[in-house]
Order: structure tokens, then sequence, then C-alpha cells
């Protein structure tokens, strides 16, 4: 079963970074990088051997690796004093696929934001911006639990506060 694991880190007192990493991710049961090995085997004895099933297992073996590779397994939040937040996604091989910085000027504040979809309830640790009306979300691809979210928001908060002023958040 695939959880999410926080780690917290202290950057001397320039600021902090939470970092959160998908972990224990499966298919069938299987740990992904095993499955996509499993199915490159496969299709390999089927394309040598002359067995019409190669091709199925090829396949299912492309869009298993792609799956593998793709798939967001970390995020980054990054909070530098005097400075701004630093918002960054890695995907499973270890490639940057999001970096974004905003810079404390535009920071307006600091919330957590509820949307619902069709079918759940999503939570996420929102910056709303001055200049362009907009927001930078955090870890919004591995959409972590309400009960983290608050935690990081609270501490987030406190850091940001000493700089903007912000008000003590409501809980």
């Amino acid at each position: 079963m695939a959880r999410l694991v926080l780690t917290k880190k202290r950057l001397d007192n320039t600021g902090h970074q939470y970092e959160i990493r998908l972990v224990g991710l499966t298919v069938l049961g299987m740990p992904v990088d095993m499955m996509c090995a499993v199915l490159v085997a496969a299709t390999l004895t089927g394309a040598i051997t002359g067995s019409v099933w190669w091709m199925p297992l090829g396949v299912l073996a492309i869009l298993s690796l792609h799956q593998a590779v793709t798939t967001v397994t970390r995020e980054k939040l990054t909070v530098l004093r005097g400075m701004g937040i630093f918002c960054e996604s890695f995907m499973r091989c270890n490639v940057r696929q999001d970096l974004q910085f905003v810079d404390l000027d535009r920071i307006a504040s600091v919330f957590l934001h509820e949307g619902i979809t069709s079918n759940d309830i999503v939570y996420s640790l929102a910056f709303e911006l001055t200049r362009g009306h907009s927001t930078c979300i955090a870890f919004k691809s591995l959409r972590p639990q309400l009960d983290l979210l608050k935690h990081i928001f609270r501490e987030v908060h406190e850091l940001l506060a000493e700089d903007k002023g912000f008000a003590h958040p409501q809980d």
C-alpha cells in the first residue's frame, strides 16, 4: 500500500524544507520496479520464442514503464526567510518535473484550501499571490491528508508571519 511520508529539515537560520515522498507504490501487489522488469522480461521472451502474446505484453510493459517513470513521487516546499518559497516536484527517476519560486513580496497570505471533485474532497496548502490575483499550490500532485497539511501550515504560517506580519491562524 502506497503511503506519504513527511520529512522536515531546518535550513540553518534561513528557513525550513518540507518534503513529502510517496513510498510503497505497487501494481497488483508487486513493487512497480519489479512489475516493469517482469513485463519487459516476458515481452523479450515472447519475442524471442515467437509467441503471439508478446505484442500485448509489450504494450503493457511500455505503459507500465511509462507510468513508473513519470509518476510524481516526491514534492518539496522550501520556505526561505526574507526571500520567499520554492515548490518542487520530482518524478520517480529523480528528474525535476516542476519548479516554482515565489518572491516573498508577492505572497499575500497562506491558507488551507478545500476542493471538491466528483468523488472526493481534497485539501491543499496554498499561497495567495498579489499582482495577478493567483495562487501557488504546494504538494499539488501527491495531495497529502488534512492533518499533515495542518501541521505544515502552522509552521509555514509562523515562518512567514515573522517576515510579513500575518495574523495568527484560526483552528
